[in-house]
């Protein structure tokens, strides 16, 4: 509703029937009711993404925010430097549909999840990248042994 009369007011304006000066005055006005409205309200603010874990180092609930890489856990104490990862992207490939894994917890009860429903623990991703990898040579072997053995050939005082 209010927008809407906003609107026919801006049209107005457009028309040359309403000054542009009053309606700005006007929308002053009204933001500086609802900024005293807040300001005065003996309401406290709850996050809406706050979680039932507690912060390790205050006590306070977490909450949890939304990272570029995935999700993670962060005290709502602005002092309180406290941050946890709780989930996070990886460049890890799902065997079935090929997307991207996402790594859920740390160490050995780390768990990797695909979108498509493919799931696999540490130790059995682990396994699976040894296995792939079993009697190939990395780049960075290649290039190290390649380094080595250029200096010998090119020496000239041979």
């Amino acid at each position: 509703l209010l927008t809407a009369q906003w609107e026919e007011k801006l049209l107005l304006i457009e028309r040359g029937k309403y000054q542009a000066k009053t309606f700005i005055n006007e929308m002053k006005d009204f933001t500086k009711d609802v900024v005293n409205g807040i300001k005065n309200s003996d309401r406290k603010y709850k996050h809406d993404n706050l979680t039932t874990t507690e912060c390790p180092t205050c006590g306070k609930f977490m909450i949890k925010v939304k990272t570029k890489n995935g999700q993670m856990l962060v005290c709502q104490d602005p002092s309180c430097k406290t941050k946890k990862n709780v989930q996070r992207k990886t460049n890890a490939r799902c065997p079935n549909c090929k997307k991207k894994l996402t790594l859920f917890g740390k160490g050995k009860e780390a768990v990797y999840r695909c979108v498509c429903g493919h799931s696999e623990t540490q130790a059995h991703m682990d396994q699976r990248m040894k296995s792939k990898s079993s009697g190939k040579v990395s780049r960075k072997e290649m290039k190290k042994y390649m380094n080595k053995n250029e200096g010998l050939d090119n020496n000239p005082f041979k």
